[in-house]
This record gives C-alpha cells, structure tokens and sequence, in this order.
C-alpha cells in the first residue's frame, strides 16, 4: 500500500509549479524593510522547500545577498514559479513574458485590478488571455502568497511558518 503522505508528491498535476516548483523567481524583490518584496523573498531563502530562488529587479545587482537579475530573461535557470510583487500595470506584461519563456505557474501578489474598477478589470482579462496561451496556473491577483507546509515553501507576506497548519484556503475573487 503506497503511503499517504507521498500521494500529492508522486501525482504530477497542473498545479505542480505552484505548489513544488524547483526554481522561483521573485519579480519586485528588494532591500526595503517591510515592503512584501522583501517579506516574500526573505521567507522564501529562509526556508529549506529545496529549490533556488531567484530575485528579479532590474535597478538592483544583488537582493539581501544574493545575485539579482533585471528581467525574468536574465534568469540563468529554468523558472517554474514566478511571484509578482509589482504595480499592477506591468503585471500583463510580466506574464506575457513568463509565459513566453514556459513559465507554467504564478503567484500575483499585487492589487489594482477588478476590485478598483474597468482599468483593472481589463488588466485582468490581458492576465487572463496571457496565462490561457501558455497553460499558465495563477494564484491572485490580489492575494496573500501561497504556502506548501510540506515542502517548507513559503511564498506568502506572512511571517513565521507553522508546522501545525493543514490546511488550504483561499480569500478574495478568481480570474473570471
């Protein structure tokens, strides 16, 4: 009998680069203390779920330490994750771009869209098309970041990751 706990990691799904990516880039990382930047690529070097993270900002050469790269093109490795912590304006293009180099998962942290009117309406339908002509899965926009407890994988603006939680959850509206 296989074992329970091994289920959700032997099963390959579409939500796999979202939920055991191996590279995760980090779109609007920075130094700023308290900017969710900072918060979601600190939580994530600080956390041992066993890929490589990867901050992309194009006026930085390096973020907390590590090695910054202007462009999600820049990125040496093959990304299966990018989270985008940028004004919602540059987030269509920013997809466009991931899904032009076969980034098949991303985390939207940014607001500004359906909830503040037509602009942001429109903005989500480009997201939308962008992600559905590369087979894109998306979480947000507007979100909190997403955790995988299993992996120790946290791309969230929250802080500490406890090992008691089991559980999924999602707030806020879909991409229609």
């Amino acid at each position: 009998m296989q074992n329970p706990a091994n289920v959700l990691t032997k099963i390959p799904t579409g939500l796999d680069p979202i939920f055991h990516p191996q590279n995760i880039a980090v779109v609007g990382a920075t130094e700023r203390e308290g900017s969710v930047g900072r918060t979601i690529f600190w939580n994530l070097i600080s956390s041992p779920f066993g890929g490589t993270v990867y901050p992309v900002n194009p006026t930085r050469n390096s973020i907390l330490g590590v090695r910054a790269y202007p462009s999600l093109k820049d990125v040496p490795d093959k990304i299966d994750l990018v989270v985008l912590v940028t004004p919602a304006k540059s987030i269509p293009a920013l997809i466009r771009e991931a899904v032009d180099l076969g980034i098949k998962g991303a985390v939207i942290i940014s607001a500004g869209f359906k909830e503040v009117g037509a602009e942001g309406v429109a903005l989500e339908r480009q997201v939308l098309a962008e992600a559905r002509r590369g087979g894109m899965r998306i979480i947000g926009p507007n979100c909190l970041g997403e955790c995988n407890i299993c992996r120790r994988q946290r791309c969230s603006r929250r802080g500490r990751l406890h090992q008691s939680i089991r559980c999924f959850a999602h707030i806020g509206s879909r991409l229609e």
